[in-house]
């Protein structure tokens, strides 16, 4: 909610896809009845779904939705939604509860910025998750960020070690782009990672239905 509240700040329009119990709607004032996969499953449309939180930012709840894409084929049906929108979508963040949930929505050619939580000095579960998201999908590089460790240093020197551990077993070359105090703290986190994703937007997309359904439409014209 931080993030994109910054985000929205520097002239981004956010598309957040949630996968927690409605915590993230909580945070914007709003109560998240109905999520995505009731949209899949046809019981809902997107506009009894999608919660606008004002300032540009759009909330989608997905805490069964997200994990369905990619077993279901849904992706292509999310993708023609989201450029559907009367506000056109610049980035897109998942909050997640676990990497696989991403699966329908990975691009190896896209820009992977992955925050991982530094709770665990030794960096064991982060290498767990990067190793998750390559299963999936073959990047070329991913930029790290150790959000909300509570020890800097030790979080600075762990690094070198996991990233001698991407490059020797998952053929990834990660790159560190340091370490943040809570998102939601002091400091001005969430706002200084926003400013470093600042000019990232989605890619093109040939929508070959309206919000799943519906004629077919024109091409929508690359984004800035």
């Amino acid at each position: 909610a931080a993030l994109a509240g910054e985000c929205a700040a520097l002239g981004l329009r956010p598309l957040v896809m949630d996968q927690s119990r409605g915590t993230v709607a909580a945070r914007f004032g709003l109560r998240a009845r109905y999520e995505l996969a009731h949209v899949l499953r046809g019981d809902r449309d997107w506009s009894r779904v999608a919660l606008d939180c004002g300032a540009g930012i759009t909330l989608l709840p997905a805490k069964r939705g997200l994990p369905a894409l990619a077993h279901e084929g849904w992706t292509a049906t999310l993708l023609d939604w989201i450029y559907a929108l009367p506000q056109r979508i610049d980035l897109v963040i998942l909050n997640l509860a676990s990497p696989q949930a991403a699966q329908g929505l990975i691009d190896p050619r896209g820009d992977w910025l992955v925050a991982i939580p530094g709770r665990n000095p030794n960096l064991i579960g982060a290498y767990r998750a990067l190793k998750h998201l390559c299963g999936m999908a073959r990047p070329a590089s991913v930029r790290v960020l150790l959000e909300g460790h509570p020890h800097r240093r030790a979080a600075a020197a762990c690094f070198p070690s996991l990233a001698a551990a991407a490059r020797r077993f998952l053929s990834l070359e990660l790159e560190d782009c340091g370490c943040l105090p809570g998102l939601d703290g002091e400091g001005g986190a969430a706002r200084q990672l926003a400013a470093a994703l600042e000019g990232w937007r989605l890619r093109d997309h040939a929508p070959a239905r309206a919000c799943g359904a519906g004629p077919q439409r024109e091409r929508i014209p690359r984004g800035s």
